[in-house]
């Protein structure tokens, strides 16, 4: 599941009564900040500053209050509004992997500033992965109270 707070606050349950888990598309949300790359080189050294650590500090507290209001707003759609929560199965995001995967190797592969993000993003990813299995795994499958 993915927001539960922000399709609450959007009003979802009133169209949908079914709220389907994992959200496949969104394993993490990267927040953006858009900034004239020419403007923020012209600001002194210390406002360039200001600007990031005010970007640094926005994606924290809204990444923050989503995860602290996730639960009371799921309490709410199931109980409030009665909403089903029902998960995907295996087959159909089995599937879905493939057709991303698919899809991001199609996009990757069309020029080579694609390809270096991808490839990047994949190393990473896949560091990452290694760690999430020996820490935030290791706590949801076999520590959690």
């Amino acid at each position: 599941m993915d927001w539960s707070y922000h399709d609450y606050k959007m009003g979802f349950y009133q169209i949908a009564k079914y709220y389907y888990s994992p959200g496949w598309h969104e394993a993490g949300t990267a927040l953006e900040i858009i900034i004239n790359k020419e403007r923020m080189e012209e600001l002194p050294t210390d406002l360039q500053a200001i600007v990031r650590t005010a970007a640094a500090r926005m994606n924290l507290w809204t990444l923050s209050e989503f995860e602290a209001k996730n639960g009371i707003y799921l309490d709410k759609l199931i109980n409030e509004e009665k909403v089903d929560i029902r998960k995907f199965s295996l087959e159909i995001l089995d599937q879905l992997r493939n057709y991303t995967k698919d899809i991001t190797e199609e996009l990757a592969s069309q020029d080579a500033f694609s390809r270096k993000i991808y490839d990047a993003y994949q190393g990473f990813r896949k560091q990452a992965t290694a760690w999430s299995k020996l820490s935030e795994k290791v706590y949801y499958n076999d520590l959690q109270i």
